[in-house]
């Protein structure tokens, strides 16, 4: 799907280019994905472990949704807004610049 120029100019400036370069590539060929998943095999395989907890989490509450009693469902209730509010700050804090999310240089390091 073809991006407009302001949409180009508007990732451009975006802190997030990386995942929005990253989400192209899921569009491309799948072979390119040996190429980024390979060296990051390890935190990707720790990112998709959380990511099926918080899914059968949430499969779990539905299914309480569906079938339980008042009290129990409010307690499911609670799950899935608990994982929907951790899905809201994950997303702020994948938005915030870079320089707000690492700690700046030390000045003093590196000797004088």
């Amino acid at each position: 799907m073809p991006v407009s120029s302001r949409g180009q100019e508007r990732h451009a400036a975006s802190p997030v280019r990386g995942l929005s370069d990253l989400t192209r590539i899921a569009a491309a060929d799948p072979g390119l994905w040996s190429d980024v998943l390979q060296p990051n095999a390890t935190a990707v395989a720790g990112v998709l472990r959380n990511l099926n907890e918080d899914l059968l989490v949430l499969l779990a509450a539905l299914d309480d949704l569906s079938t339980s009693s008042p009290r129990s469902k409010a307690q499911s209730m609670k799950r899935v807004v608990d994982l929907l509010d951790r899905g809201v700050a994950g997303l702020k804090e994948i938005s915030q610049p870079a320089t707000r999310r690492c700690p700046a240089p030390d000045a003093g390091a590196g000797g004088s």
